[in-house]
């Protein structure tokens, strides 16, 4: 058996960079020229006493890689492809695909407009549109007969077939027709020789190496009999199964069933591990888990205390047996990466995960949750430069630095100032809030203005924003009473953070992590609001707002007074609350901050005069919201800073 080199893959690379492959071979770290990309299946011995794999190479071009990082087919090809169990790998140039040996010798020309793998000794290769025939593994023709559709052969010595773009049927090793064709839609036998196949293309069930049905046709689809002899089948567009080879149902009707199984376990709901005894009963209690390998493990979260459903979770790994292991203390959670935050996929024939760690290290746990290297990012001549560890803290090799090396973020484990808007941390917060009080009092010295403002039809737009709790409804007019309200106040998003559609399905516990991550964050302005501004006022009501009892606000006095005003009508609200929403399956979580004049102090400044629009004006009804901050379920929207 080869052994399989450990791939590593370098996360610190420059901006702009892919990140590339390193391989570990007998305790080396080698470094491809070009640079790796991917390794495509298992490294299969050379003869020689080295593996040799295909390839993809940085910036594009396939070839064929030994262990050591030698290419030893440059990345010249227009694609590669894995070697077979019992014959050569195909391979592409220049829109040909021919056939080479594990020394990386072409032994089949590149001839033919599509070639298929080796199995059991033989290859579908397309020799003209519409026409495909066999080869065996010198690339003599297998038979005469030339097939519209060929497929692979299988441990029965079956291979599914057609001679015209209709019914199918399947052939024996010397071409001729087992079972005649008469299907719509048919797929591979399993070792166990059956196959899923339909007479109509509607209704599928499973036949016997004769033709006869083992399961007359009743479903909407039965894919192919995977390693543990089970096939996926739906039947409706929320019944997802797993039958096996007599076609009795084993894992039945469920609604997010994945369609793929490793080690007898699919995964339901993206938390549920199912298998064909029923469920798999863990010892901690898992919130999401994502696919299983072939090395029976899978990157996993669970809460920190299983039956309290309060408790943080905590990411790990877990394993086919039913248990969760959990990382060391400073392993924090999968890397992730992209746009939706998926997270990265296992490198081939390496049975460890990425994890970022708390001092921005990469972690690499095998399926014990142990660390079994570990990449940094340090100090070199020209900025940051990776390098790689072992579990020891032996250092084993270190890339050229440069200016735009930068560690991944976190995501699910990110710290509360990661969703700050427009502040560094809580500390800066005392300051913003004097600077809004300031700009709430100058508006309401130049009441006047406003007042004209709103007459002349002058009034600023983006004032028409709502905020949770305004009197006018989402798309009902705006008075011009309500408007002069909105242009008094000041306000200000303290914290954000927003799951769209992709990221909530995805990991739909992480919704109520984000809540729990604002109420404290919330918790945590409202202690230093109190050191800033002194206790909370019992009459939190501000211009333009029905108080309602989840904000907690503060009067400030208006310095120095407006002239005329009594002392107890010179008084804003500075006001916080919490927002959360949901809407075409987005979530969001908001904090803000508000500044206002107190209703009081409001109809003091106005003297008994009445705001109103221009006299030939229409009332617009209101903005719509965005998604975020408006319709779908959710509160109505809350706007920036003004």
């Amino acid at each position: 058996m080869t052994i399989q080199p450990t791939l590593i893959r370098n996360y610190f690379a420059p901006q702009g960079q892919e990140p590339d492959l390193l391989l570990l071979h007998e305790g080396q770290v080698h470094a491809p020229v070009p640079a790796l990309a991917d390794v495509l299946g298992e490294f299969v011995g050379d003869g020689q006493g080295g593996g040799i794999a295909a390839a993809l190479a940085s910036g594009g071009g396939s070839g064929y890689i030994d262990a050591r990082g030698v290419w030893v087919v440059a990345p010249t090809l227009d694609d590669a492809r894995t070697f077979s169990a019992d014959g050569p790998a195909r391979f592409c140039d220049q829109g040909k695909w021919g056939y080479l040996d594990v020394r990386g010798k072409v032994v089949i020309d590149a001839q033919y407009a599509q070639g298929e793998p080796f199995q059991h000794g033989l290859a579908a290769v397309q020799v003209a549109a519409g026409a495909w025939r066999y080869i065996d593994t010198s690339g003599k023709f297998a038979f005469d007969a030339s097939f519209a559709r060929a497929g692979l052969f299988t441990a029965v010595g079956l291979a599914e077939a057609s001679v015209t773009a209709g019914q199918v049927g399947y052939i024996d090793r010397s071409g001729a027709w087992t079972i005649a064709p008469r299907f719509a839609s048919a797929q591979p036998f399993s070792r166990d020789g059956v196959a899923p196949a339909s007479e109509d293309g509607k209704l599928f069930g499973i036949i016997d190496r004769k033709g006869a049905w083992v399961l007359e046709p009743r479903y909407d689809r039965i894919d192919d009999f995977n390693a543990d002899g089970l096939a996926f089948f739906k039947h409706g567009w929320n019944d997802a199964s797993y039958l096996d080879t007599t076609g009795a149902p084993v894992i039945v009707a469920f609604n997010r069933l994945s369609e793929s199984m490793s080690c007898g376990i699919a995964i339901e709901s993206a938390h549920t591990c199912m298998t064909a005894e029923g469920k798999l009963a863990f010892d901690a209690a898992l919130l999401w888990c994502g696919d299983f390998n072939e090395h029976g493990f899978a990157i996993a979260c669970a809460r920190a205390a299983p039956k309290d459903i309060d408790a943080a979770p905590v990411w790990g790994i877990a394993r086919a047996d039913g248990s969760f292991a959990r990382p060391p203390e400073d392993v924090l959670e999968p890397l992730t990466q992209g746009r939706y935050r998926d997270i990265a996929t296992q490198e081939a024939n390496t049975p460890l995960v990425a994890f970022l760690a708390r001092d921005a290290s990469i972690a690499f746990l095998d399926r014990d949750a142990r660390v079994a290297w570990r990449l940094r990012a340090e100090p070199g001549p020209d900025g940051a430069r990776p390098a790689l560890y072992d579990a020891a803290g032996r250092l084993l090799w270190h890339g050229q630095s440069d200016s735009t090396i930068a560690p991944p973020a976190l995501y699910f484990s990110a710290p509360p100032e990661y969703l700050l808007v427009d502040l560094h941390d809580l500390g800066e917060l005392a300051g913003l809030a004097d600077s809004m009080v300031l700009a709430s009092a100058n508006k309401l010295r130049n009441i006047d203005a406003a007042l004209q403002a709103l007459a002349s039809g002058d009034e600023d737009e983006e004032d028409h924003c709502t905020l949770p709790g305004d009197r006018d409804e989402y798309g009902a007019n705006v008075s011009a009473a309500d408007q002069l309200e909105k242009s008094l106040r000041t306000r200000h998003r303290i914290f954000r953070s927003y799951l769209d559609e992709h990221e909530h399905a995805a990991y739909e516990f992480f919704a109520s992590t984000r809540g729990a991550v604002m109420d404290a964050t919330y918790a945590r302005c409202v202690a230093r609001l109190t050191e800033h501004l002194g206790p909370s006022t019992r009459n939190p009501g501000y211009a333009g707002k029905a108080a309602p009892p989840d904000i907690t606000a503060w009067g400030v006095p208006i310095t120095p007074p407006l002239a005329g005003l009594e002392p107890g009508s010179n008084q804003l609200r500075l006001v916080l609350f919490t927002q959360a929403g949901y809407g075409d399956g987005d979530v969001w979580h908001n904090i803000w901050l508000v500044c206002a004049p107190s209703i009081e102090t409001l109809a003091a400044a106005l003297g008994g005069r009445i705001p109103a629009y221009r006299a030939d004006e229409d009332v617009d009804d209101g903005e719509e919201e965005d998604d975020e901050d408006g319709d779908g379920g959710g509160s109505p929207a809350a706007p920036g800073t003004d």
